[in-house]
């Protein structure tokens, strides 16, 4: 299958495989961009009424636009049982790598990462699209730390074909709702379970339940509680445990309604633990966050007074995209900052009216990533770029903000 060319897409390598089909990286000749081509079993697909309602919700999915969902871009069928989904190719790693190389994580990423899922997981239930199978191999992590959720749609198609054939029950059982181990109906409040139990890996290192067997899970998901989170770790924001907890209540009208109910705490917990603090010693607090201002404050007067033209703003639109600043130091946690003043630096100039601001997603091709200035104007056809960098010696972070005119 590498080097062939399916339809306009030449195949370069697989990057995943799993019950619900093999994925390859691929480029596409028409468009010249890097795509995902997922090739779904036939086993999914040759149950006509399963064929109908998999085409049914990939047009659903297909609808979804929000950078914390991994976009379909389209669906073909190649021959009389096979299916292939085009998918955004997502560069980085899946959350079940990331888990499995560091344990449990930082608070910080921990929040930053859950209202990006419970962000994405929300959207779709809005349009009434339920995944059924989240859980950390089908969540991706950038590097510059943007969660995209994927196989939104898929995992109904599976469930399907199960009801009718006798395959094994659709989903993974570690991650699967109460409701969802005993075969009943599932809503919405389903994935909100198994963002709970991601959730608590992400934070414990472990599983909150656990079975030798499959039917020792499933008991453990319908009969047990999971131990004390704050047993498991010192360092938790008062308000976590509770949270989790409510996600993972056994009955669905106990759980949260909505993912962005979950969204809402989870956003008013960071904003008191990191928005006005860093563990870093107070005088020091205050030269960071003045710097980071002073920064942010001579850009936007820089662009709005020097460059712009005054007049309707409509007629006077300057196209700008932040590029991810960098993290000069070694420290993880600065990662994670240096990714967060450039995305709020992203969302404060989006409110400009002189400028047209490009979504953080186009940095998900790799390849534009690494491009010189230059190059990445002529890409995505924009006026300026925002570039910067963070690099914390001692108890001081210096923070370096530029902006560039590419052309």
């Amino acid at each position: 299958m590498i080097s062939k060319t399916i339809l306009h897409y030449n195949i370069l390598e697989i990057i995943g495989e799993g019950g619900m089909g093999i994925v390859y990286k691929a480029r596409d000749l028409h468009l010249d961009r890097l795509v995902a081509l997922k090739f779904l079993p036939p086993t999914l697909t040759s149950d006509e009424k399963a064929a109908e309602q998999f085409i049914h919700e990939a047009r659903a999915a297909a609808q979804l636009d929000h950078p914390n969902i991994c976009t379909i871009h389209e669906f073909e069928k190649i021959d009389d049982d096979q299916f292939v989904i085009v998918m955004a190719y997502c560069h980085g790693e899946t959350l079940s790598h990331l888990l499995s190389e560091n344990g449990r994580l930082p608070i910080e990423q921990f929040l930053d990462m859950s209202i990006q899922i419970a962000q994405g997981m929300g959207r779709a239930h809005e349009e009434g699209i339920i995944h059924r199978d989240i859980k950390p191999a089908n969540i991706i992590v950038n590097h510059e730390g943007v969660v995209k959720i994927l196989d939104f749609g898929l995992a109904g198609l599976k469930e399907d074909v199960s009801r009718t054939d006798g395959l094994t029950m659709p989903g993974t059982i570690t991650y699967m709702s109460p409701e969802q181990t005993i075969g009943n109906n599932v809503d919405h409040r389903s994935d909100i379970w198994s963002l709970g139990v991601i959730m608590y890996e992400m934070l414990s290192g472990q599983k909150p339940f656990c079975g030798e067997h499959e039917q020792s899970q499933i008991y453990s998901i319908l009969k047990e509680e999971p131990p004390a989170l704050s047993n498991l770790r010192g360092d938790l924001p008062k308000g976590v445990e509770e949270i989790i907890y409510k996600s993972l209540q056994k009955e669905p009208d106990r759980r949260y309604q909505k993912a962005n109910e979950i969204v809402k705490e989870l956003e008013e917990i960071h904003e008191l633990e990191f928005s006005h603090k860093i563990p870093i010693k107070k005088k020091s607090k205050k030269q960071m966050w003045q710097a980071a201002f002073i920064s942010f404050l001579t850009l936007v007067l820089l662009a709005t007074y020097l460059f712009f033209p005054q007049g309707d703003p409509e007629d006077s639109k300057i196209r700008i995209v932040v590029k991810p600043f960098k993290n000069m130091g070694t420290n993880q946690q600065d990662e994670w900052r240096s990714k967060g003043i450039s995305q709020d630096i992203g969302t404060k100039l989006s409110k400009i009216s002189h400028f047209e601001v490009l979504s953080s997603t186009v940095w998900d091709d790799s390849t534009i990533h690494r491009a010189s200035l230059t190059d990445i104007g002529d890409r995505l056809n924009v006026d300026y770029i925002v570039d910067g960098s963070v690099l914390r010696h001692n108890h001081h972070l210096s923070i370096n903000v530029q902006l560039t005119n590419p052309n």
